[in-house]
Order: structure tokens, then C-alpha cells, then sequence
């Protein structure tokens, strides 16, 4: 019996999810702000540019790494409320691009050029397709494939491969910035 509970308690995860969701929503909403402020801040005085940072990580790790959080939890609210936080994760990161682009052209800088970029296109054409596509397929109101577990499980997987892809680019990005690889680190 003993050795019963000792291998159920080596089992059991060290948070629920409902605590990852009280602990880490605010560890991550914090960090987003603190880190966007620095950035921005890095090479001096805040700027139309130190927008673009900051509207990146509101996107993919405030709002996207919560409703990621969130979702785990489960229920039809949480559900919801993911799907409303990834909608919102696509349009600040529109903003973010929007900002950038905007900046290239006020400096007559090319458009493009690193990897930072390009593969920050491919996140921001993930992100604006899966938004429409995962509302009418996965919607757990009108959804009409929301009971398919292969879609579900393809959301899933693909999903998290894209905001893990996200958050290294917003590491090439900040890498670009700062040479110093103890900030880097920090970040």
C-alpha cells in the first residue's frame, strides 16, 4: 500500500492547472510589461519603434502564453475566453507589425532583411489564418468540426508550435538589439 501512494504522489503534477492559470497568468502579464518597457527603453528615450517590442510580447507571451494557460484549465468559459485572447493576441500583434513596418519607411530602411523578419511573417500569417479558421471550425458554441479530436489535437500541436515559434522571434529580435549576451540571458 505504501508503495501504492508513493508512486501516485510521483504521479501527481506540481501544480493543477487552475494554480499554473492564478500563478503564472500575473508572472507572465508582469514579465510582458516589464520586459516591453525595457526594450523599448534600451536605446534610449521611448520612441514610435518601442511599440513594436512591446505590442509583440503583449501579444505572444501575455495574451497568447494566458489563453494557452487558460485553455489547459477547460470549461466552455475558459474555452471562450481563450479563443477571445488569441483574437486579441493576432490584432495587438498587427499593431506590432503595422509599427515596425511604419518605422522602416519613416527611415527609409528596407523591409525584410533577418531571419527575425521572415520568420516573424510566417508567425503573423499563422496567427491571422488560424483566428477565422479556428472560430468556425473549433468554436465550442457553432463549431462545426468541434468534436473531431484530430482537429482538435492538429490545433493543439500546431498551435504551440507557432507561439513557441513566436517566442524566438521576439528572442531574435531583442538579440538584434542587444549584443551583450548577459541581457540577452535576462530576457
Amino acid at each position: 500500500e505504501t508503495a501504492n501512494r508513493a508512486s501516485a504522489a510521483t504521479r501527481m503534477p506540481i501544480m493543477d492547472n487552475q494554480t499554473k492559470m492564478t500563478v503564472l497568468g500575473p508572472v507572465m502579464a508582469v514579465y510582458t510589461l516589464a520586459a516591453g518597457y525595457y526594450i523599448g527603453t534600451s536605446k534610449g528615450n521611448w520612441s514610435w519603434f518601442s511599440y513594436h517590442p512591446l505590442a509583440m510580447l503583449i501579444a505572444f507571451v501575455g495574451l497568447a502564453g494566458n489563453a494557452v494557460v487558460m485553455k489547459k484549465v477547460g470549461g466552455l468559459v475558459k474555452t471562450r475566453y481563450h479563443g477571445y485572447m488569441m483574437l486579441a493576441a493576432a490584432v495587438c500583434a498587427g499593431f506590432g507589425w503595422y509599427v515596425i513596418y511604419s518605422n522602416k519607411d519613416m527611415f527609409g530602411k528596407p523591409h525584410n532583411t533577418s531571419w527575425h523578419s521572415w520568420l516573424g511573417i510566417f508567425v503573423m500569417i499563422n496567427y491571422f489564418i488560424a483566428a477565422p479558421l479556428t472560430y468556425y471550425w473549433l468554436n465550442p458554441d457553432t463549431g462545426v468540426q468541434k468534436t473531431d479530436k484530430t482537429m482538435r489535437w492538429n490545433h493543439k500541436w500546431g498551435s504551440r508550435a507557432v507561439t513557441a515559434l513566436a517566442w524566438f522571434v521576439c528572442f531574435l529580435g531583442w538579440r538584434t538589439m542587444q549584443g551583450d549576451v548577459v541581457q540577452q540571458a535576462v530576457f
